[in-house]
């Protein structure tokens, strides 16, 4: 959906002109733009219009939009003053295939009503690019493109399919936009960590889709490597990180978070504490993985009763015990690791074959990581421990996760057999505070009210026992 355009900042000492003029460079960054630029002051309006629409219906974006919002209509005010600024369309004749996102802004009228719900749309497309610190790129602008056209044609919206697909669109954005709060609210220090949000909550979500558990394990069997060709690679790669290679460390970390390299690579090293408004992170001095499972799990609900199992969607997890004391010596002999991709080489970094000796030349670090899922399936033969300990939620069904409380120290069994499989080592140990701790569903019941319901029901069985001399009717009406 968006590029890797990275979007300039405002700065807060900056003079009036100079901030309308990083306005400007922002506004062309986040929207790709003619080198000419033309109807820049419509863009720049529209663009200020959709996302006051936006912020309407997802306050989240105050913070990072509002200011934004003052330097674009300072910018337009300014143009317009100086009587700057053409606004006519024969400018646009030709670019609409190349530059889509331009020519919809600049062809919106946001004075009419019937636009209301399209300028939510793109106002929360342009807030999310704006904080992702990327170009925006997507289907909704097209979309929006199709019901401006239509309405200017005179076609009926009701009379297109359009009509649904917009309001859809506004629920998607504004239910990410909603699990993006607490990273929104943290201020500029916790927007970095956006990206990674976003991202993980799309790979969560995406295995957790509606096809049927049989459908949605086979649809990733084919891609992932086979046990045997998977401890070949880790072991190959542990040998490598011994020697002191960061691209093989890297490597290994990503698999045993079970996030896609180009995911786990955004995750911030920590020490202790949570990073400000990231859904995961390191906990380095521990050695633990620890992912926030709630933003990508909005629909089972935060808190049970005292009746129920008390459970925590912070799921941790440990590194191999090897790799875990490498990143230790790697962080503390460079300062300036931040996030796993730190480790990766620039050269390395895009490049999605493994290499190794013994291994076909197919073998990727996408199929690799692939493979953990089924392989701790393998060594704990639990469905649901496979598929937490992993992120391989493909192996579980959706209305399971509602009920599903797994114990911590499972969890740890089962990443201790997978990484004995695959030729990683033991983990590390687990540190006492997670000892009693459950991962998953505030809505298990406790045992004692699980047996109190049993026991009620055997009274309630004993006291309208049927007596001897009933028949089979009398049986039904009692």
């Amino acid at each position: 959906m968006y590029s890797r355009t990275p979007v300039q900042k405002f700065g807060d000492g900056e003079s009036a002109p100079s901030q309308v003029d990083t306005a400007l460079r922002t506004l062309t960054t986040l929207i790709p733009c003619p080198p000419h630029q033309p109807n820049t002051i419509c863009v720049a309006r529209s663009a200020a219009a959709c996302i006051t629409a936006a912020i309407a219906i997802t306050p989240e974006f105050n913070v990072l939009a509002v200011p934004f919002v003052a330097q674009l209509q300072e910018f337009v005010d300014g143009f317009q003053a100086a009587g700057r600024g053409g606004t006519s369309d024969a400018t646009l004749i030709g670019l609409a295939s190349a530059y889509p996102e331009w020519c919809c802004l600049a062809k919106l009228d946001t004075t009419s009503e019937q636009f209301v719900e399209v300028m939510q749309l793109l106002g929360l497309e342009i807030c999310l690019a704006l904080a992702r610190k990327m170009t925006v790129r997507g289907s909704n602008f097209s979309l929006a493109s199709r019901w401006i056209r239509d309405a200017v044609s005179g076609i009926k919206q009701h009379h297109t399919k359009d009509t649904q697909e917009v309001p859809k669109a506004i629920a998607r954005l504004s239910k990410l936009t909603h699990s993006l709060a607490p990273c929104l609210n943290a201020g500029k220090d916790a927007s970095e960590h956006v990206n990674l949000n976003i991202l993980a909550m799309s790979a969560i979500s995406a295995s957790l889709s509606s096809l049927r558990a049989k459908e949605r394990q086979a649809a990733g069997a084919h891609s992932a490597l086979s046990l045997s060709d998977a401890r070949i690679a880790l072991d190959g790669l542990r040998q490598l990180s011994e020697k002191g290679d960061s691209d093989a460390l890297a490597i290994q970390i990503a698999f045993c978070t079970g996030l896609p390299l180009h995911i786990a690579s955004l995750i911030p090293f920590s020490s202790g504490q949570r990073p400000k408004g990231a859904m995961a992170w390191i906990d380095v001095q521990l050695g633990l993985i620890i992912v926030d499972l709630r933003p990508a799990l909005p629909d089972i609900p935060a808190q049970g009763t005292e009746r129920h199992i008390d459970s925590t969607f912070l799921l941790s997890r440990p590194l191999p015990l090897t790799a875990a004391n490498q990143l230790v010596e790697a962080v503390s002999t460079n300062p300036g690791l931040k996030v796993v991709g730190d480790l990766l080489s620039g050269a390395k970094f895009g490049k999605s074959k493994l290499g190794l000796q013994g291994l076909h030349q197919s073998a990727s670090v996408a199929r690799l990581i692939s493979a953990a899922g089924q392989i701790a399936l393998q060594g704990c033969n639990r469905r649901d421990l496979a598929g937490i300990a992993t992120l391989s939620f493909e192996l579980l069904n959706k209305s399971d996760l509602h009920y599903i409380t797994t114990k911590t120290d499972d969890i740890w069994n089962a990443c201790s057999t997978l990484f004995s499989m695959v030729g990683l080592g033991g983990p590390v140990p687990m540190p006492s505070h997670l000892e009693s701790q459950r991962v998953g569903s505030n809505l298990s019941p406790q045992m004692q009210w699980v047996a109190e319901v049993f026991e009620e029901a055997t009274v309630a069985l004993a006291n309208s026992r049927a007596g001897r001399r009933y028949t089979v009717a009398s049986v039904v009406n009692h």
